[in-house]
């Protein structure tokens, strides 16, 4: 599952794809890319080169987009998976995920 920010909007590619998660933002700098986030409801800032999604907000925008009928729970899985692996904060509403930009 990939997250797209841009200045102007914010919409996820590969819905059906919940192997991986990250965020692209090839246009903006970390606070732009958390400030878009913010601003679609679908997160904030993290750490650098990160951003905090927030669960319920991914999982309405990327179902919408989804095509598969076991999407909900591959979604639950992927969670699970950030879970076990120290990814969510500490109220389990947000999965980090890094920022992937053109050349890095």
């Amino acid at each position: 599952m990939i997250i797209v920010i841009t200045h102007d909007q914010s919409y996820v590619e590969s819905a059906d794809d919940c192997t991986r998660l990250h965020v692209t933002a090839d246009t903006l700098d970390d606070a732009e890319a958390g400030a878009a986030l913010q601003s679609a409801g679908l997160g904030r800032q993290g750490e650098p080169a990160h951003v905090w999604l927030a669960v319920d907000a991914l999982r309405t925008t990327a179902r919408a987009a989804a095509s598969i009928p076991d999407w909900d729970n591959r979604f639950d899985a992927m969670i699970a998976f950030a879970r076990s692996r120290g990814w969510l904060d500490a109220s389990g509403e947000h999965v980090a995920a890094h920022i992937e930009r053109s050349g890095s």
